[in-house]
């Protein structure tokens, strides 16, 4: 029983407080408990988490050739380093806190880590969408795969930005824009459905999709150009208009200030 409490004391030091009720479905039933043994291990040996963060970007971003690559096996590869790549980005924050090293340094080096990933995986979707169709369709394959990959920009950016509005031009703190997050992703754009693509077009949310791909490959491979096209083609029709649409709701309006003043009532602007 001593080394239950003793794991039980881990786990709540390397949760954030609000982990088990906020983040996405994969991050709390997969991740964040899956992170738990190695950060144990990573701890008791002394590795930064700086290492970690840096190890999680050399992983994330080797995964991105071989998604692009377009063949059965390269794609499995790939989607099976991005799933370590996600696992070891919650590694790296339980290690900080558990070690008190967690900083504004490591935050920052977090989410450039994030960002180039996050923009290396719609690069590798947007050229494995254009090998599907190159052949046949020339025209139709640099269309869909452009709009695929400025979607996925747009949405990285769209982060980026809302980050840089709360964090610099506001007096609200870190868990105020995490929690704007959190309160935006629920209502824009407008429309059930528009929410919900928009949703189940996070990158987090992507990795079960990509994993159902991928096992298409290792169940019925003659299906897995099929489908891995067809899925692509679906995200380059939902990836721009979804992001496109919370673009034009978050610029006009002051749908920015009021989002501020839900989260940090007495927040001024700069």
């Amino acid at each position: 029983m001593p080394g239950l409490q003793r794991w039980r004391r881990f786990r709540q030091r390397a949760y954030k407080p609000q982990d088990p009720s906020i983040g996405y479905p994969l991050a709390r039933w997969f991740a964040r408990p899956a992170a738990l043994p190695l950060s144990w291990l990573l701890c008791r040996l002394g590795v930064p988490p700086a290492v970690v963060t840096l190890i999680a970007a050399v992983v994330g971003l080797a995964a991105a050739p071989f998604i692009a690559n377009g063949s059965g096996w390269s794609f499995s590869l790939g989607v099976l380093l991005l799933w370590v790549w996600y696992w070891l980005d919650h590694v790296d924050g339980q290690v900080a806190r558990v070690t008190g090293q967690a900083s504004l340094t490591g935050a920052y080096l977090d989410f450039l880590m994030h960002f180039v990933v996050h923009v290396a995986l719609w690069w590798a979707l947007a050229e494995s969408l254009h090998g599907a169709l190159a052949r046949l369709f020339g025209p139709v394959a640099m269309a869909s795969s452009t709009a695929l990959f400025l979607g996925g920009l747009l949405a990285e950016a769209h982060g980026a930005a809302v980050a840089k509005a709360f964090l610099y031009h506001r007096t609200g703190s870190r868990q105020s824009w995490s929690r704007s997050r959190q309160m935006s992703s629920r209502s824009e754009p407008a429309g059930r459905m528009a929410r919900r693509l928009l949703w189940i077009t996070e990158v987090p949310n992507l990795l079960p999709q990509l994993a159902a791909v991928a096992g298409v490959w290792l169940l019925c491979p003659p299906l897995f150009g099929t489908v891995r096209t067809c899925w692509l083609l679906a995200l380059a029709i939902a990836v721009p208009i979804t992001r496109g649409a919370r673009l034009l709701r978050w610029a006009r309006g002051g749908h920015v200030e009021r989002e501020c003043q839900a989260v940090d009532p007495g927040g001024q602007t700069a």
